[in-house]
């Protein structure tokens, strides 16, 4: 019997369907797209950042957000070179909701120091995609506790650190990543699962600027020296064009990693008058060990929406971070109204590990999870239900098989609640076996669960 890995107090999400033997009568996965917010920031304010791009908030070591972003200077030719126009901006928010920029005059913008730029533009492209992250490596060293990569197909990708998040320097005057074509958001972080760094970067199928536009990986153990790029596993032939990939881990349960690609179709145009052609929006996708990714459903996570600003090109990029705000959601941030003048950042929220749920209507439906050893606890569920709605939960021993007759004792759980302790006894004579968990929903989300003790 193949057992499926868990322990206490991990949570478990249905993000990539993993957990789950068998899905039966009314239920079924169910992707939650985001919630819009408020813009987070706007364009045209500073003479400095007309445009925005890749935006990436980041926690800023004490208890608070940086977000930087991409500005461009006062050119607004839209198919001019800007990579040395480009510069790094910074913000602060004590909350991820409000961000401030910050004003620390480390390098000048036509003479004035007061500016928010913390990197400038120069012939490396490090400033058009700057994309910094926290480094949570246990072993990392002060200096270095925030890290960038940076850079262009034509010099490759450059790393940079920092000890406050503000003053930046080179790690080395040479690239420390070749194989690639970077004119995009590429990415890096510390998988705390692996013990390792990962950088996700850009590549194009057929090679030079042909095929389709998709993403690979390599890993570090000191941020300097990187293995060879290995392709994303989708499963499939790469057939759309992924721009961006997002990727980094999901709070709260590292072990599963999180990607939001945004979707390019650079054939089609819906506003005639726009100089460029192409239209975007971002899909959702998973994956355990990095290489793999699980993609259960096709569909766009966040579409261009009734805003006619966000049919044109290179829209709905989201940036490679999750903000956990004091309400208890997740947000992530993202551009929209490129080349617009009301170019700008905006935060949408989706409930704390609400990706992916199963899910029920009216008709009820179960849910069971593979074989796993039951090491006793509560367990706790993030769920939601209508007024009328329910969910059940109980424990069979695996040996006895697939079953879906639901206990007479199985209580009913009714209610919304990110972290609600179910009502079910410890099954003493069950610790130390393999069991199934069993769930039935009526008209009921169930985002997550987990046991502790």
């Amino acid at each position: 019997m193949d057992l499926y890995e868990t322990r206490i107090g991990r949570l478990e999400l249905f993000a990539d369907g993993e957990v789950l033997e068998k899905i039966n009568g009314g239920a079924a996965l169910k992707m939650h797209p985001p919630v819009l917010k408020e813009i987070t920031l706007s364009a045209g304010e500073k003479p400095w950042e007309w445009q925005f791009g890749y935006p990436s908030v980041i926690p800023d070591g004490k208890d608070g957000y940086f977000l930087y972003y991409r500005g461009m200077g006062t050119s607004r030719d839209t198919s001019s070179d800007t990579y040395e126009q480009s510069v790094v901006c910074i913000c602060h928010s004590p909350d991820g909701i409000n961000f401030t920029r910050m004003n620390i005059g480390i390098f000048p913008f036509e003479s004035s120091y007061e500016n928010n730029i913390v990197y400038p533009g120069d012939d490396t492209g490090i400033a058009h995609n700057f994309m910094p992250f926290y480094d949570t490596n246990p072993n990392c060293l002060t200096a270095e506790r925030f890290k960038a990569v940076g850079g262009l197909y034509e010099k490759g990708l450059f790393a940079l650190a920092s000890e406050d998040g503000i003053h930046w320097r080179l790690l080395s005057d040479t690239p420390i990543f070749t194989q690639g074509i970077f004119d995009s958001a590429n990415v890096a972080f510390y998988d705390s699962v692996l013990g390792k760094y990962r950088m996700y970067s850009r590549y194009w199928t057929n090679g030079f600027f042909a095929g389709f536009r998709a993403v690979q990986s390599c890993v570090s153990d000191d941020f300097r020296r990187w293995s060879n790029p290995v392709p994303n596993d989708y499963g499939e032939e790469v057939t759309e064009h992924f721009y961006t990939n997002a990727a980094h881990p999901c709070p709260e349960a590292e072990y599963i990693l999180l990607s939001f690609p945004k979707r390019f179709n650079e054939s089609r145009k819906r506003i005639l008058n726009h100089e460029h052609e192409g239209i975007s929006d971002t899909v959702f996708m998973t994956s355990r060990d990095g290489v793999k990714w699980t993609r259960l459903f096709k569909e766009a996570w966040l579409r261009p929406g009734l805003d006619d600003a966000n049919w044109t090109d290179r829209n709905m990029m989201i940036g490679p971070s999750t903000a956990m705000t004091p309400d208890g959601n997740f947000a992530l941030y993202f551009t929209e109204h490129n080349w617009a003048e009301d170019n700008r950042i905006r935060r949408a929220v989706i409930r704390k590990h609400g990706f992916v749920s199963l899910s029920a209507g009216w008709e009820p439906g179960f849910g069971v999870t593979k074989p796993f050893i039951y090491e006793g606890g509560n367990l706790r569920l993030n769920y939601s239900t209508s007024a009328a709605g329910h969910v059940k939960a109980w424990l069979i021993d695996a040996d006895a098989g697939i079953t879906f007759n639901v206990p007479e004792n199985a209580a009913e759980l009714y209610g919304d609640s990110l972290d609600e302790i179910y009502p079910m006894e410890t099954e003493q004579e069950l610790i130390g076996k393999p069991v199934r968990l069993y769930f039935q929903l009526k008209d009921a989300d169930l985002y997550t669960y987990k046991f502790i003790k």
